[in-house]
């Protein structure tokens, strides 16, 4: 998906705070703060979310080690795979 690429390359802080909206996890404005004020702590911080939303819409859970890791090497292609499933 091209245009949620672009905007996790281009504006990150952006995508994850529309991420975690749709999915019904924080409000807009506080999600794009956090990325912010807590950028060594964001493969966490994902992590936690990708947990929560993998509760939300029912999907088999991954081991949080697994999650983690995703976030603290990847965490581009992490934040494009929720954005797709939350759209």
């Amino acid at each position: 998906e091209p245009k949620i690429l672009s905007l996790v390359v281009f504006c990150p802080c952006c995508r994850l705070a529309d991420t975690w909206q749709q999915a019904g996890l924080l409000a807009f404005q506080f999600a794009i703060c956090l990325p912010h004020f807590f950028f060594c702590c964001l493969p966490c911080i994902g992590s936690y979310f990708r947990n929560l939303m993998r509760q939300r819409f029912n999907i088999r859970r991954s081991s949080v080690t697994l999650d983690c890791l995703s976030w603290t090497c990847v965490p581009w292609l992490a934040a494009v795979q929720e954005a797709k499933m939350v759209e």
